[in-house]
């Protein structure tokens, strides 16, 4: 980019008036991505013709190969803006020529997901899947949002102390436990 050309703020109008468009279908495309990670449910023998989204279903949870997402597994939506997915490395050479590249090494950031840190986390969607089925539900139509009105309270029994008492959890820390 030359240096002597004057940018105005009114260069930036065309942008910010297209700004809701261009969220909406960067969104849409990395939702896309996702839902093509999670197709690789059915080698666990789930059957995703009945769900609505995927996304949301209380099953559906992703993994991060670079921090290991130490909170656990990355659920939707939170997964969308996973610091690891957006990273550009600098130990990698870059995928981008010309002034892609430019962007990325000016901006340290890159297109979601590029560099392949975030995928489909086959043992939480199966531990899951069994916690849901204890709560007497299909986790091929139980979504996020169902599980938490539930709010159904787990006892670990290996973890069952006699002076600390029982270890009680959330369905959702349930299968932090159980991984």
């Amino acid at each position: 980019m030359s240096s002597d050309i004057e940018l105005l703020e009114s260069n930036f109008d065309v942008l910010v008036t297209s700004f809701p468009e261009l969220i909406l279908s960067w969104r849409s495309e990395v939702d896309q991505k996702l839902c093509a990670f999670i197709k690789d449910i059915k080698t666990l023998g789930i059957d995703l013709s009945r769900c609505e989204n995927p996304l949301n279903l209380a099953i559906a949870g992703f993994t991060c190969s670079d921090c290991r997402s130490s909170t656990g597994s990355l659920k939707y939506p939170a997964v969308i803006m996973h610091p690891c997915a957006r990273s550009h490395r600098l130990s990698y050479r870059s995928k981008y020529e010309g002034d892609e590249k430019l962007v990325e090494e000016w901006t340290m950031s890159a297109s979601w997901n590029d560099y392949g840190s975030v995928s489909f986390d086959a043992d939480y969607a199966k531990t899951m899947a069994d916690i849901v089925r204890m709560c007497g539900l299909d986790p091929e139509i139980t979504t996020t949002s169902e599980m938490e009105e539930l709010r159904p309270i787990f006892e670990c029994i290996s973890c069952h102390d006699a002076h600390e008492g029982r270890c009680m959890m959330t369905w959702s820390r349930a299968v932090c436990q159980l991984l």
